[in-house]
């Protein structure tokens, strides 16, 4: 949890109370011993601080309960997230669909609604689109918000707010969505990868709390990589890094869309893993009709389906090129991946043995491959945790006087 920076007592008085709520958000509710233990505080301090946050309406003090097992002692008072604290916009713009949620600085869906793309797609329209989800969800939820966050499909200018040029995205580039969004919803916006914003939401609200060094891997629409790295997101100079299925896995390959060649999504993508799977099987693509989508394939594999097993254990070598290449620059021993699809456990399980098999050193490291906690949705999350993360800074003000 990284501390505001703070100069005089006034200082290290608001980055205690961001730290504070910051605990109350993502590992909350706490009783005041335990905000005192975690943050290093004093308990008269943290009283201080507790005080200063329920006054505020940003915390709320929940009912004692009775000690567990029946004994005559009450357990201790929780302070928790206010159901009536300020909350978050978060906007999610992807290949297939855009969404739009709003949650509080917990990442709990208070609203939420999206919208499937058909036909052609311009930049004007999906700004248009965006905005109707806002209106929506906004009648549902009529609380302050303090912000919006974009998770958008790279390659993407996060300083500037700008989409460049995402391939197979319909011909959209060089479109200023923070510019645009932030015009028509009267709220600062800011612009982050989706892959990055994986690893942001991971860091924040997943399984990667506490954690100085992991990698977010996603398998939806593409595929993207986010890194933390000393305890802090690292998405390059402007926002632009994150794009792992454009790196080549095969010099002499296929040209790519992005203008690269043999890049790892021409191998490892939903289609070709539908028809690797209808190979095995001895059958062609289905007529008019739909192929397997990605999540039936991981769900026939994991209960032991042998064509789809074999289709899903080749996709997770292609993936395991690149992948292994980043691990070997990164040293990060910990990978957490997004995908659609049932229970965790053989894709997991493939990508980890393979990448170990093949990494640099091996016999001085090993790396553990775990689902995210979002499931495929970690991208969608890491636009309420750009916002959060402000907030958590002291970059977006939530506290009196500030």
């Amino acid at each position: 949890m990284k501390k505001a920076a703070g100069g005089n007592a006034r200082d290290m008085k608001h980055a205690n109370r961001l730290q504070v709520l910051q605990l109350l958000c993502t590992e909350g509710p706490l009783p005041r011993a335990e905000i005192a233990r975690r943050t290093g505080l004093t308990k008269m301090t943290t009283s201080n601080i507790t005080a200063d946050l329920l006054e505020a309406g940003l915390a709320a003090e929940l009912p004692a309960g009775r000690m567990p097992g029946g004994g005559a002692g009450r357990t201790p008072a929780l302070l928790g997230l206010s159901a009536c604290s300020p909350c978050v916009l978060g906007i999610f713009i992807g290949r297939r669909h855009c969404g739009v949620l709003i949650c509080d600085l917990a990442a709990t869906v208070l609203a939420e609604e999206t919208f499937y793309y058909e036909g052609r797609l311009d930049g004007e329209t999906l700004i248009d689109t965006i905005v109707n989800l806002f209106y929506k969800v906004r009648a549902r939820c009529g609380r302050k918000l303090l912000g919006a966050g974009i998770s958008a499909v790279g390659p993407l200018n996060a300083s500037t707010g700008t989409l460049l040029s995402p391939p197979n995205f319909y011909g959209i580039c060089n479109l200023p969505v923070r510019e645009l969004l932030a015009a028509r919803l009267g709220l600062p916006c800011a612009l982050i990868h989706d892959s990055s914003g994986g690893a942001l939401a991971e860091q924040l609200y997943g399984a990667g709390r506490g954690l100085d060094d992991f990698l977010y891997l996603h398998l939806q629409d593409g595929i993207g990589a986010g890194l933390v790295a000393n305890g802090e997101l690292f998405d390059g100079a402007v926002g632009l890094g994150g794009e792992l299925g454009h790196t080549s896995i095969n010099f002499d390959g296929p040209p790519c869309p992005c203008g690269n060649r043999g890049c790892l999504e021409l191998y490892a993508n939903d289609q070709a893993l539908a028809a690797d799977l209808l190979r095995l099987r001895g059958e062609s693509a289905p007529a008019g009709g739909k192929a397997p989508a990605f999540r039936e394939i991981v769900d026939l594999a994991g209960a032991g389906d042998g064509p789809a097993a074999a289709a899903l254990d080749s996709f997770c070598s292609y993936v395991s090129y690149a992948l292994v290449n980043c691990l070997n620059i990164v040293d990060a021993h910990r990978v957490f991946v997004g995908y659609r699809g049932g229970e965790a456990g053989l894709l997991e399980r493939l990508l980890e043995s393979k990448v170990n098999s093949r990494l640099l050193a091996g016999e001085c490291r090993r790396v553990r491959v775990e689902r995210s906690r979002f499931l495929n949705r970690a991208p969608v999350f890491g636009a309420v945790a750009l916002v959060a993360r402000q907030v958590f800074r002291g970059e977006l003000p939530v506290l009196p006087g500030t």
